[in-house]
C-alpha cells in the first residue's frame, strides 16, 4: 500500500493523438478509434495526462491454458496474433485475466508463478495482459493509460462473448497496483457486467479518494475501502516486504518486487488454508480480540475463494508473517481466542502477559497479549 506525493522523474516519448475540445457534447480529451474518446474534464482529470495512443502502448493478450501451459498464444483484437475464434481458448472454462501494474510486464515473475498456480488449481483459461510500454516513467502517464488499456481489456471480453459466446460473469479480472485500476475501468465500460475484479493493492497515488469513475470500485486490499469485500491482512499496515516510508525510490523498489498482498494471493490459491477473516471496524478493535464472530454466517476467506462467500464489507486478519517466528511461508494461520482470568486477590502490578500455544500439528512462538496494569 502506498500513500505518497509523485514526482515526475523523466518523460516518456508520447505518440501522436487527436486532441479534441468541444462544448455542444462532444470529446472534451483524446479520441482514439476504435476504443472512442477519453476525456479530460472532471473527474477524468485525477492525472492531468491524457492517455497515450493505444499503438505506443500496444497492449497485448497472452492466453494459457492446460493445453499450453508455458507457450503463450498473443489474442488479436484488432490485427495482431491469433483471432479469439481460432484460439486455444475454451469457452466451456473460466477466464482469468491478470493484469500488471506500474514498471512491469505479462513476464514478471509474480504472474508466471499465478498463472501456473491458476492452471493447476482449477481446468481455466489465463490471459496475461501485456501493457509494459505504457506502464513506465513518468508515474503521471502510466496513470493516464489504465484508461486505455481498460477499454482494450474490455474490447477482448467483448469479443469473448461476440466470437466464443463467454459471458462477461465468466470472466475474473487479477490486477496489482495501476493493473487494479486497469480493472476496473474495464468493468466501468462493461456497465459492470464482469464476474470478479481482485485489486492487489490498487495503487494509492492519483486515485485514492477520487469518485468511483476514475477508480477501481469492486477491489481487494488497499487503504481505502473501494469494493464489495475489502480485506486487511495485519491491519493493512507495514506488511513484510514493503517499505514504510513515502519516499520514490521505496515505491519504485516495491513495483520491481512482489509484495506482500501477491504472495497471500498466490498461496490462498496454492494453500487448503482457508485465510479466514472477520468483520471489524479497526484494525485496533480486531488486534484487541473484539471481532472474532461472523454471527450466524460462515467467515469468508481472503484472497482466491472470497467469491465463496456472499458478504460485503471490510474484514481483518493477521497471518503468520507478522509474527516473531521469523518464517517467510506458509502465511496462513489459524486465529485462537484465549482469556486468562486472573484471581480477586491478586495484588495489582504492570506486567506484560505472554502465550505459547503447543498442539499435535506444532507450536507458536512467544506472542505478547496484553502490556499495561495488571
Amino acid at each position: 500500500m502506498f500513500s505518497l506525493v509523485f514526482l515526475t522523474l523523466c518523460a516518456v516519448g508520447h505518440a501522436r493523438h487527436t486532441v479534441r475540445f468541444q462544448a455542444d457534447g462532444g470529446c472534451e480529451g483524446v479520441h482514439y478509434e476504435p476504443l472512442g474518446c477519453f476525456s479530460q474534464g472532471y473527474p477524468f482529470n485525477n492525472t492531468r495526462e491524457p492517455p497515450q495512443n493505444p499503438d505506443f502502448i500496444s497492449t497485448s493478450f497472452h492466453l494459457f491454458t492446460r493445453r499450453n501451459r508455458h507457450n503463450g498464444q498473443v489474442l488479436s483484437t484488432r490485427y495482431r496474433g491469433v483471432s479469439v475464434r481460432g484460439s486455444l481458448l475454451d469457452a466451456r472454462r473460466p477466464v482469468k485475466i491478470i493484469i500488471h501494474g506500474f514498471l512491469q510486464n505479462y513476464r514478471s515473475p509474480w504472474i508466471v508463478e499465478l498463472t501456473q498456480a491458476l492452471l493447476q488449481r482449477d481446468d481455466v483459461n489465463v490471459i496475461s495482459v501485456n501493457w509494459a510500454a505504457g506502464s513506465g516513467f513518468p508515474y503521471t502517464q502510466a496513470a493516464a493509460n489504465t484508461r486505455v488499456v481498460g477499454a482494450e481489456v474490455a474490447r477482448l471480453i467483448t469479443l469473448l462473448g461476440q466470437r466464443k459466446a463467454i459471458s462477461a460473469r465468466n470472466v475474473h479480472i487479477i490486477g496489482h497496483s495501476l493493473g487494479a485500476h486497469v480493472a476496473g475501468e474495464a468493468g466501468r465500460q462493461l456497465q459492470d457486467t464482469l464476474g470478479r475484479i481482485s485489486g492487489l493493492d490498487p495503487a494509492d497515488p492519483n486515485f485514492s479518494f477520487q469518485p468511483t469513475e476514475v477508480r477501481l470500485d469492486p477491489s481487494y486490499g488497499t487503504l481505502q475501502p473501494m469494493g464489495h469485500v475489502d480485506f486487511y491482512p495485519n491491519g493493512g499496515l507495514d506488511q513484510p516486504g514493503c517499505h514504510s516510508d513515502a519516499s520514490v525510490f521505496s515505491f519504485v523498489q516495491d513495483a520491481y518486487h512482489e509484495g506482500m498482498t501477491i504472495r497471500l494471493y498466490i498461496e490462498s490459491v496454492t494453500s487448503s488454508c482457508p485465510f479466514t477473516a472477520y468483520p471489524c471496524d479497526s484494525a485496533e478493535d480486531f488486534n484487541a480480540g473484539r471481532c472474532l464472530r461472523c454471527g450466524n454466517r460462515p467467515c469468508p476467506s481472503m484472497g482466491y475463494e472470497a467469491d465463496m462467500y456472499k458478504r460485503s464489507g471490510t474484514y481483518y486478519l493477521n497471518t503468520t508473517s507478522g509474527l516473531s517466528s521469523g518464517s517467510n511461508t506458509p502465511f496462513c494461520g489459524y486465529h485462537y481466542m484465549v482469556h486468562v482470568t486472573l484471581g480477586d486477590d491478586m495484588s495489582s502490578t504492570h506486567g506484560v502477559l505472554h502465550v505459547h500455544i503447543v498442539g499435535d500439528n506444532g507450536e507458536t512462538p512467544s506472542l505478547e497479549l496484553y502490556r499495561s496494569v495488571i
